[in-house]
């Protein structure tokens, strides 16, 4: 049997301090942004008090750790989303919240079944969550743009 050449010949290795573009590259994503900013660590991240709570940034200091993971829908949508894309996607969560708010409005004279369907609905966003959720992601994508 001949003897086989080798399939690779030459070995190039480059140590991380020599490679120059690497830390020169950014981040795109709603994610990458957010760690970037204010690093995450284990799904977790430390955010400026005022960003979380609903108090005026003047009594709200320190930080707050806060848990990103996919119980978490509207970040489930954005993490991987391009950072442009972010206001869209809240926007479009804001504009759906909104219609089923509206839509209890117009329930006087409908039907039992339709009101089950608006119920069933009720459960299924839970809405004040989903509102705090928003103003959460809209005032981090805020700071991280500022």
């Amino acid at each position: 049997e001949a003897a086989r050449e080798p399939e690779i010949d030459e070995l190039i290795l480059i140590d991380r301090e020599v490679d120059m573009v690497t830390p020169m590259l950014t981040q795109l994503t709603y994610e990458g942004l957010m760690d970037d900013t204010f690093s995450i660590s284990n799904g977790i991240v430390e955010l400026p008090a005022h960003l979380v709570s609903a108090a005026s940034a003047a009594q709200a200091k320190g930080k707050v750790k806060v848990q990103f993971n996919g119980s978490d829908h509207l970040f489930s949508q954005l993490r991987d989303a391009n950072f442009e894309q972010v206001g869209a996607i809240v926007k479009k969560r804001a504009t759906l919240l909104k219609s089923v708010e509206d839509e209890k409005e117009h329930l006087q004279g409908k039907s039992v079944g339709e009101i089950k369907e608006y119920v069933k609905r009720l459960k299924e966003i839970n809405i004040q969550q989903e509102k705090n959720l928003l103003s959460l992601h809209t005032s981090i994508a805020l700071e991280i743009k500022a």
